[in-house]
């Protein structure tokens, strides 16, 4: 809105007034009623350059700062604690400790307050902060006060970039999938086994919970389970690879006869089961394709089998060999999420930090409990495919981490082969 101003006893608008080539562009200079207005051209240009209010929420302006780009020259007498999401060099955790120290601040403290310290240390990098806005706002062409005293630090929402400011929306979300099966294997594979007397295996309805269980400890930065995750997700795509092979097979067989004029119909099940399940993602998802991939498996080996295309013998056999390989790879999800439930408190910082648990988790590796780390893993060089693993340890402190992991036993040994 442009600025009201008053001439004469009227009201005008003060950028018409300031220049006056705009006025022919200006549809109101002057207006006898003792109201304000918007200038219709001014309104426009103020609608342009408003747009960054958008990026405003609670009255707050979101400002981006990269981590440790604030120069902090002096040194200080007290510790303080750090953050590695600090946008100080020094690392000083300012949202921490101002979140610490708000009410002590309000009081008001004398020099003798265990805190007088740690207050003076926030006056400093408070500052060092106002300076960097007040320097933005210059680049800006801002025109605002280039006193310190008019940057209200409650006014601003600090974010490490621009992505992290899009964080507070809200994330999309399904309602539910439906998926059919038409076989009693299918149907058996999808509930597992519990059965205490005998041989006990989980089904893809579990396997899809355990499968979360490792996404959240990876994601947790927990090294293991991330380790756990990418050995599952090759042995899933093994027994999806396998299964898709059988399943072509059978596939260029009923094309053979199509080609003859025979043209065959897989057996399908004149009421299939209708099967209901929360949004299902990544991983679950995946187990839900394998599912019914091997439900459709079992559809054809049956049509073969008693079409006689194939011995009852060898329809049997796809089914059965297709489905051990299925309760393998999910008695393996089982083993792996067990393992990572017992150290689920340790992420990658553990290792840096934490040497009584790292030399515990050696003595773990070393015993076959725990498999060992290979460095690809650990260092973030390799990553899940459906899942995102945020790099925790920045790339500087890398090598510190691998160099603990070898120190207390944690990865990979490499035969001569391998290293040559």
């Amino acid at each position: 809105m442009c600025t009201p101003f008053t001439k004469s006893g009227a009201e005008s608008c003060k950028h018409c007034l300031q220049n006056p080539k705009q006025k022919s562009l200006c549809g109101v200079h002057t207006k006898p009623e003792a109201e304000k207005f918007v200038c219709p051209p001014h309104k426009t240009r103020r609608f342009f350059t408003g747009v960054s209010s958008i990026m405003t929420q609670n009255n707050k302006q979101k400002l981006v700062i990269k981590p440790k780009s604030i120069r902090v020259p002096q040194q200080f007498d007290t510790s303080f604690p750090v953050s590695e999401q600090s946008v100080f060099s020094d690392g000083y955790d300012w949202e921490a400790e101002r979140k610490r120290l708000a009410a002590i601040a309000a009081d008001g403290v004398d020099s003798s307050h265990p805190d007088a310290e740690a207050l003076a240390v926030l006056a400093e990098h408070e500052m060092l902060l106002k300076q960097h806005i007040l320097r933005q706002r210059i680049r800006n062409g801002q025109k605002r006060s280039r006193s310190l005293g008019s940057v209200n630090l409650d006014d601003y929402a600090v974010y490490l970039s621009e992505d992290k400011i899009f964080d507070e929306v809200g994330t999309l979300a399904g309602s539910e999938d439906a998926f059919e099966l038409h076989t009693k294997q299918g149907i058996r594979i999808w509930e597992g086994k519990n059965d205490k007397k005998t041989h006990r295996w989980p089904g893809i309805r579990y396997g899809m919970a355990l499968s979360g269980e490792l996404v959240r400890a990876a994601k947790a930065d927990n090294p293991f389970a991330h380790a756990e995750l990418l050995a599952f997700e090759t042995e899933l795509d093994t027994v999806s690879g396998a299964l898709a092979a059988e399943t072509d097979k059978m596939q260029q067989m009923l094309e053979q006869y199509r080609a003859t004029g025979i043209h065959i119909g897989v057996f399908a099940n004149a009421q299939p089961v209708l099967i209901k399940t929360s949004a299902v993602r990544g991983y679950g998802f995946r187990l839900l394709q394998l599912l019914t991939a091997y439900d459709y498996l079992v559809r054809l080996a049956k049509t073969m089998g008693l079409k006689g295309l194939m011995s009852n013998t060898a329809s049997n056999d796809v089914i059965h060999e297709c489905g051990k390989k299925i309760r393998g790879l999910l008695q393996g999800l089982y083993t792996s999420a067990m393992k990572i439930r017992q150290i689920q408190s340790v992420s990658r910082t553990t290792l840096l930090e934490d040497a009584v648990i790292a030399e515990k988790l050696g003595v773990a590796v070393a015993n076959g409990v725990l498999s060992p780390l290979q460095e690809d893993v650990l260092l973030y060089r390799r990553m899940p495919a459906f899942t995102f693993v945020d790099t925790v340890i920045p790339p500087k402190r890398q090598s510190e981490l691998y160099e603990a992991a070898v120190r207390f036993g944690l990865t990979e040994i490499l035969s001569q082969e391998q290293l040559g």
